[in-house]
């Protein structure tokens, strides 16, 4: 399944994924409570886009996480430097933001790998819906163009199977493999 997930990501997000460093998870809460238990020491500062999907920012609380408000406006989140550089990880929407569906400009997401290669901290891509184009190519991924391996890239298949069976994946950076496993 990882290999197949691999090519997949290869050919549609232009993602050179190993397989060894795909994890399959159940769902997005399950792959970002993964993630955050791996590389953030709770309490931490998560930056999350504001507006954004309620039940991430709920996830992260109950955690033990501390959310931080990071500005989106009609091109996605906005890079703000005091506010990424203050968390330890961001989770982002750059494909698809909701609920405003604004797709981020390269430009964007070049500001935000750089302030994470400049920071260490980590970014989490939410690609949901990535798999649905209504005609085109999709901007390739931000993990596809992270040249510090400071992304995290989460993917799933519940809207392509079934919302019920709950199956998604992370890309996962290679230095941290070892943590992700200890976290599963």
């Amino acid at each position: 399944m990882r290999r197949a997930i691999a090519a997949y990501l290869k050919d549609w997000r232009e993602i050179e994924a190993d397989p060894a460093n795909i994890c399959i998870t159940a769902g997005t809460a399950d792959a970002i409570e993964l993630i955050l238990k791996a590389v953030c020491s709770s309490p931490s500062r998560i930056a999350l886009e504001d507006p954004g999907y309620p039940p991430i920012r709920r996830s992260v609380r109950a955690l033990g996480y501390s959310p931080v408000r990071l500005e989106v406006d009609a091109q996605g989140a906005v890079p703000d430097a005091p506010v990424v550089n203050a968390a330890s990880a961001c989770i982002l929407t750059p494909s698809h933001h909701f609920p405003l569906g604004c797709v981020m400009p390269l430009a964007r997401r070049h500001a935000f790998l750089s302030m994470a290669a400049a920071s260490e901290i980590w970014i989490i891509e939410d690609d949901y819906d990535s798999e649905f184009r209504f005609e085109g190519r999709p901007i390739p991924a931000m993990k596809s163009q992270d040249t510090a391996d400071r992304v995290f890239y989460i993917g799933g298949f519940s809207k392509v199977f079934s919302n019920t069976m709950r199956i998604g994946y992370v890309v996962m950076p290679e230095s941290v493999r070892h943590d992700m496993q200890e976290a599963l």
